[in-house]
């Protein structure tokens, strides 16, 4: 990640396993990225898987994003969120993110009014 007079800050990662997956598991929670800080990671990726991501409901499945963005922010750790297609590019058949990008923005402008 590059700062300021062109330093580099290094990035030490952990990928997480879906929010849904680990909130069904009780691990969705703050204690869960502490491990990954204690670890020295200082980004956490989560990949969204839309089959569960359609199971949960888009505004259930966007709250457990944010709440871990928020954990990550309160902690100092960068945080990617990684739409997890799964299909053959080939044949076109695969799950785009744009309904996953367009309602979490809408989300994002409701909670700053």
């Amino acid at each position: 990640i590059p700062l300021a007079a062109g330093m580099l800050h290094p990035v030490r990662g952990v990928s997480f396993s879906d929010p849904d997956r680990l909130k069904k598991a009780s691990h969705w929670n703050r204690e869960y990225f502490q491990a990954a800080k204690d670890w020295n990671a200082n980004v956490v990726r989560f990949p969204i898987h839309p089959m569960r991501w359609r199971e949960r409901g888009e505004e259930n499945y966007l709250r457990l994003v944010d709440e871990g963005v928020e954990w990550a922010k309160e902690l100092g750790m960068y945080v990617i969120i990684d739409w997890h297609s799964i299909g053959s590019l080939g044949a076109e058949r695969f799950t785009q993110p744009g309904r996953f990008l367009k309602r979490r923005r809408q989300m994002r402008e409701a909670d700053a009014r």
